[in-house]
């Protein structure tokens, strides 16, 4: 489990903008520390295919061959409702991912839970989106 795993995900919620939902981003996660089923990691998305800004951290477990983990970004990247993407100076919502390893590969399904933020000065609700994601140990 442990090292490099190159992957992309994509969006399937309708909230986000279509040519967003129609873009792969690109991602790169370090599993530093893995007991058998709990590991922890660094992830990293490609900005130039639609990904969030900054290092962030992941923590999961791998059961069988059922994985789940949890995505913090340090930077949060918010779709307005004109389509337009804005980054802010605080932590981005977790991101819970799950999905089945098969080999040196994983497929799966990520989403952002319902959330409430303050955001320049008013409320900003966020509802849940959801998404696919597949990633492959790096060689």
């Amino acid at each position: 489990m442990t090292g490099t795993w190159t992957g992309t995900y994509q969006h399937e919620s309708e909230r986000i903008p279509e040519e967003r939902r129609n873009q792969r981003t690109k991602f790169k996660i370090n599993i530093i520390d893995f007991d058998g089923v709990h590991f922890s990691g660094e992830i990293e998305d490609e900005v130039e295919s639609g990904g969030m800004q900054g290092v962030g951290r992941i923590e999961g477990k791998l059961i069988d061959n059922k994985i789940s983990f949890i995505k913090m970004m340090p930077i949060q990247t918010v779709y307005m409702p004109d389509g337009t993407r804005t980054q802010l100076q605080n932590r981005h919502r977790n991101i819970y991912y799950s999905g089945i390893v098969s080999g040196d590969s994983i497929k799966g399904v990520w989403k952002l839970k319902f959330g409430v933020r303050l955001i320049n000065n008013k409320i900003a609700i966020f509802y849940p989106i959801k998404g696919n994601w597949e990633m492959r140990r790096k060689d």
